[in-house]
């Protein structure tokens, strides 16, 4: 998988509507591209009469990703690893079940990641 970063989506505009740029990032035909998720998106609201997102996409492609990133200049796209699902493992119910302390992210988190 690739991620391509720094494409620019409108703010109405969908997922599938990187695939031409991402092609064209890549120097290849949205054929080749079997699957583009979004990585990471951000709003460009720098010049307030055009405000859009800035996205990284995560694309897979039909062909061999390794030629391609040997063909296209440096920084165009770079390899990302793929994770597996994050699932807890099953356990019975501890004597003195687990507390959370705090509510922001960590927090957040740990208390989603004991009650799955």
């Amino acid at each position: 998988m690739l991620r391509i970063p720094n494409l620019r989506l409108a703010l109405d505009g969908r997922a599938q509507d990187l695939k031409k740029p991402a092609a064209r990032a890549l120097g290849l035909r949205e054929s080749q591209i079997r699957d583009l998720r979004v990585g990471k998106k951000s709003v460009d609201a720098r010049d307030k009469g055009d405000v859009h997102f800035v996205v990284s996409a995560d694309v897979a492609l039909n062909g061999d990703e390794d030629l391609v990133l040997a063909r296209i200049k440096p920084g165009a796209a770079v390899r990302t690893p793929e994770y597996p699902p994050l699932k807890p493992e099953r356990r019975r119910r501890p004597e003195h079940p687990p507390v959370v302390v705090g509510l922001g992210p960590g927090g957040l988190f740990a208390a989603l990641y004991l009650a799955r």
